[in-house]
């Protein structure tokens, strides 16, 4: 469709949630006051571009019904439910979210008698494989994909480059209460406040980056 005719149409319907009104009596309304003819699905992805799905598994149901939700398992139905999850966590309440968090792990410990399921030895390995499988590397980590949902989402390559982020993470009372948290989880655990488990660090470094200690990496070196 010409460029002029999808201005004129967009300036003519303006704000107006269209998809309300019966097509029938918008098309004609159309061809009455624009002289334009036009057919529901292209009058749909020109004033709702961002509900179209573009997918092999889903196609246009109609005007007011838009395009039909990707079958379970397919990438864009996960990832369009993943947005939706996103957009509804974002107006959470620290309370809320605290909650949230205290469930889950709560619901992760009654099922696997852990905190989080990355503990399980068969969820990293099955993790391993799967990155071994796509990428040949058990330590693969898409950061292009990374810098670039940052990019679009927040215009930085790095969440922590927001001054909102950084005084989240960074006020004296969010170290006092991670230390003080810290301490008694690991008091309770191991008996000891200050305890760290070396030998589980060094097999997640080696794991993860071919070292035992990061700072002997040259990529993270280089960052440092």
């Amino acid at each position: 469709m010409k460029q002029n005719i999808i201005i004129k149409l967009k300036k003519y319907i303006g704000n107006r949630d269209v998809q309300k009104t019966h097509f029938k009596k918008l098309k004609k309304e159309l061809f009455r006051e624009l002289n334009i003819t036009i057919l529901a699905q292209e009058l749909f992805d020109i004033l709702y571009p961002e509900k179209i799905i573009r997918c092999d598994n889903s196609r246009f149901v109609g005007w007011g019904a838009g395009y039909s939700s990707c079958k379970k398992g397919c990438e864009c139905y996960v990832k369009n439910l993943s947005s939706k999850i996103s957009k509804i966590k974002k107006n959470y309440s620290k309370e809320k979210r605290k909650k949230v968090l205290d469930t889950r792990k709560s619901t992760v410990r009654e099922k696997y008698k852990v905190d989080n399921v990355f503990q399980l030895i068969e969820v990293k390995e099955k993790a391993n494989n799967t990155k071994i499988k796509k990428y040949s590397d058990k330590n693969y980590n898409n950061r292009d994909k990374y810098k670039n949902t940052c990019l679009r989402k927040y215009n930085t390559e790095n969440v922590m480059q927001i001054d909102e982020v950084k005084l989240r993470n960074h006020t004296n009372r969010d170290y006092q209460e991670a230390s003080e948290k810290g301490k008694k989880t690991k008091l309770r655990k191991y008996g000891n406040e200050n305890y760290n488990n070396i030998a589980q660090i060094k097999q997640t470094n080696s794991e993860r980056y071919g070292v035992e200690n990061v700072s002997q990496n040259l990529d993270i070196r280089k960052k440092i």
